[in-house]
């Protein structure tokens, strides 16, 4: 019995939530509250003044210095607190075995199941006294309390928004797409906008756009045409939303040639294979924006540059063709104010300085001054250890491998930065 306890203890039975204030970003908190025979551990879950990083790579992890919020393998809810080092199921009810529930084709419930199971599968925000979470597939937008209930529908992106990233201000919901069909609006039975799916078109269509989170209002910021169009990396920074668009003004050619429907250029018709795919790859471009989430102003920073590795920081970006042996840093304003003489490969989101992988050490991670350019720390990653996505305050999340499993993990930043990868806690894998 006294293990059954236990057992259903770790399973995330039971757990509290309450709210604490920060002056520069998300209202977060929950508490977890571990019941057992011997012993009653609390854990206080805080966001600290740092903010959070939704983040796409951590199963559309919601995380803070204190907690992640996110999604397992079977697209439950969990949420993983640092201090205690639980991970839980997001469920309240004692007695939940923490299934799946039921629907008909109609949406009526035929089962009720585990409500970790009803958030969808994007970022859910955890902000003061509310849960947020968008249905990808209708678009709605919902509020709830901490514990996941008495929803409240906010309203709808359309569904011509077919996000492939969610993510979070602390007033609103933002949500990129890409599609290469037309998307036909039509009119319902009420006067409401309906979309339809068109023909295949030659270029992709891509955007980002902003539900408001407090009076459910809707706005495309950015909507572009191109081949291989893609929102391809962006961040929040404070009321600042910076985003990197990425194209080319070729079509794609397969290595067998294979164009699937689609014409080559005139004047590339004479092309090899090979020639062609070797043009088209060194003409791909990219802009950098900078969206004023208070006033709605898209400012371009950068323009038409070659494709670039890109990290937004916190007060500059880097970027680094790739092979060119060079990573300029950038002010917001468009300023470079620095070149490094080694070639970023893949950033780190941090809420402080530079950290990434550069391509000159493949197996180290780097933390670099912005101001001075000067190296702060540097760590060796042996292969199938961890690789780190973000690190927020002390704490550290990224991809672990650890007995035989590989999966979403936490380690501290001080034991990361430390080389004590024994140390990283992988997430539950079912």
């Amino acid at each position: 019995m006294k293990h059954r306890i236990r057992q259903m203890v770790l399973l995330g039975t039971c757990f509290m939530l309450c709210a604490c204030k920060s002056d520069t970003n998300a209202t977060t908190g929950a508490q977890i509250t571990e019941s057992d025979v011997e012993t009653t551990p609390t854990s206080q879950i805080s966001v600290a003044d740092r903010g959070f990083d939704c983040n796409y790579y951590m199963r559309n992890g919601f995380l803070t210095e204190d907690m992640a919020l996110y999604h397992d393998n079977h697209e439950r809810l969990q949420i993983y607190d640092v201090k205690s080092g639980l991970d839980l199921v997001f469920c309240f009810d004692p007695g939940c075995e923490h299934e799946r529930g039921q629907k008909s084709h109609t949406g009526e419930v035929i089962k009720k199941g585990c409500i970790a199971y009803e958030f969808f599968t994007d970022t859910v925000m955890l902000q003061g006294d509310n849960c947020y979470f968008m249905d990808r597939f209708s678009g709605e937008v919902y509020s709830s309390d901490q514990r996941g209930e008495n929803r409240r529908l906010l309203g709808r992106i359309p569904t011509y928004v077919q996000a492939n990233n969610v993510f979070f201000s602390k007033d609103a919901l933002f949500a990129t797409y890409s599609t290469q069909y037309e998307m036909i609006e039509l009119k319902g039975e009420n006067g409401e906008p309906q979309w339809v799916i068109g023909e295949k078109q030659a270029v992709d269509t891509c955007g980002l756009v902003r539900f408001d989170l407090k009076d459910g209002t809707f706005t495309e910021v950015f909507r572009e045409q191109g081949y291989n169009a893609m929102v391809s990396q962006r961040e929040i920074r404070g009321d600042h939303l910076y985003f990197q668009y990425s194209y080319t003004d070729l079509p794609y050619m397969a290595p067998d040639g294979n164009m699937f429907g689609f014409e080559c250029p005139e004047e590339f018709k004479d092309l090899s294979v090979e020639e062609y795919i070797a043009e088209r790859y060194s003409r791909f471009k990219m802009r950098i924006y900078d969206y004023d989430i208070a006033t709605g102003e898209l400012v371009t920073i950068l323009d038409n540059e070659p494709i670039i590795n890109v990290c937004f920081c916190k007060d500059f970006f880097a970027t680094a063709v790739s092979g060119s042996g060079k990573t300029k840093l950038y002010r917001y304003n468009g300023e470079c104010f620095r070149e490094l003489n080694y070639t970023l490969f893949r950033g780190v989101w941090s809420d402080d300085h530079l950290i990434g992988v550069f391509e000159e050490w493949p197996n180290d991670c780097l933390m670099i001054d912005e101001t001075t350019g000067d190296e702060l720390k540097r760590v060796t990653i042996p292969r199938n250890t961890i690789f780190p996505y973000s690190i927020i305050g002390e704490s550290c999340y990224g991809s672990v491998h650890k007995d035989g499993t590989s999966g979403s993990g936490y380690i501290s930043a001080d034991d990361f930065w430390n080389g004590d990868f024994s140390k990283a806690i992988a997430f539950k894998v079912r």
